[in-house]
């Protein structure tokens, strides 16, 4: 029987225009980088939900927050 392995990608935009990915493996991992980058002013980012490596699901936050939230306990804790 295969693990089912969640992660989470936030994708946050740069003063380029250009998506960047910040890989977080924990819920821990998810709420420092989030606090991260609000305390550097950065409020809009969408996040994705990576299911054994391949991209699984999409969310705006505005819209799909509580979507998201959902999936918080799928995500396996990194030792």
């Amino acid at each position: 029987m295969r693990n089912t392995t969640y992660y989470v990608t936030i994708n946050v935009k740069d003063k380029k225009g250009e998506i960047r990915r910040i890989k977080c493996g924990s819920k821990d991992e998810i709420n420092k980088r989030l606090t991260q980058l609000h305390l550097k002013g950065i409020i809009s980012y969408t996040f994705t939900l990576m299911k054994n490596g391949i991209r699984y699901k999409d969310f705006n936050l505005e819209d799909s927050l509580m979507k998201f939230i959902k999936y918080l306990p799928l995500i396996k804790e990194e030792n």
